[in-house]
């Protein structure tokens, strides 16, 4: 048998392929729906006790995605919160502000969060690192109270100005704490966290020290003032607001830190209508702590 050209059979396969045996032409499918997900950054610091920066979350569409995605953020340490928490809805084209907290106990660390987009069968992950820093100012931890059973409506009453409830003998370690709701001056000792004495004084509103530290002078809110033995824990004396004239020239001071000298005949009006604040007559001037 004779052999074929090698020829002859290219030019048959050329032929027989150019006769339409029935092929046909292979149409390329259009890619399916996706979306990518991105932060704006690749880390994230927040310091102990504190918020971080936003660090921005997008997604963005691919070939006509339409939808949310879920995002799951997965490794957060003890101590530290996700605001929005996770997980949250991100809308494609939306940017969502994502801050991270941290509690004044979380431990100072270096990790990568891992975050989960999900829509549907489509995931996707991206890595966030964070840093927790120790704060500049350690927390400090609650080793005692002491329960007054204050009143906050009495304290700070609607409308009126705001004034100081407390007064510290820092000699001595005590906490003078004026209390309406209990018509009583409460004594705490610093040291012991313990109330060591309770001095009536009804309606008490305001307290403070003597400039030399012998006296607690407590305001009221019945035109009274009370002089208080800040050593012996003892009350003094009584007074009420019209017994205090007249001084011949006085200082009046408040918490804006002005002073004008002034007669006490123009004092005494203000200090009438203002007797929540607390009057004292130290080293001869006339002081008002309306606070």
């Amino acid at each position: 048998m004779r052999p074929v050209p090698v020829s002859w059979l290219a030019v048959s396969l050329v032929l027989f392929t150019g006769c339409g045996g029935g092929g046909q032409s292979f149409v390329q499918p259009p890619p399916a729906p996706d979306f990518s997900f991105s932060f704006s950054s690749t880390s994230i610091t927040v310091a102990q006790g504190s918020t971080s920066n936003a660090v921005t979350v997008s997604v963005a569409l691919k070939n006509g995605f339409s939808g949310q995605v879920q995002v799951s953020i997965i490794g957060l340490p003890a101590g530290v919160t996700a605001n929005p928490a996770s997980p949250f809805t991100v809308s494609v084209g939306t940017d969502i502000s994502l801050l991270f907290s941290a509690s004044g106990s979380a431990a100072p660390a270096s990790l990568n969060l891992t975050a989960t987009a999900t829509s549907g069968s489509l995931t996707h992950t991206s890595s966030l690192g964070l840093t927790v820093q120790s704060s500049a100012v350690s927390p400090l931890s609650r080793s005692n109270y002491v329960r007054t059973d204050s009143v906050a409506a009495l304290d700070a009453p609607l409308g009126e100005r705001h004034r100081r409830h407390l007064a510290l003998d820092s000699v001595r370690q005590r906490l003078f704490i004026a209390n309406r709701a209990r018509n009583f001056v409460e004594v705490i000792s610093v040291p012991e966290g313990l109330k060591i004495a309770e001095i009536a004084a009804p309606g008490a509103t305001s307290a403070d020290l003597s400039i030399d530290g012998k006296t607690v002078w407590i305001g009221s809110a019945v035109q009274a003032i009370y002089e208080l033995d800040a050593a012996a824990l003892q009350t003094r004396a009584i007074h009420g607001v019209a017994s205090l004239a007249p001084l011949p020239r006085c200082t009046v001071r408040t918490t804006r830190r002005s002073s004008r000298h002034v007669d006490w005949q123009s004092v005494c009006p203000h200090a009438a209508s203002r007797y929540h604040g607390i009057v004292t007559c130290v080293l001869g001037s006339f002081d008002e702590f309306d606070d």
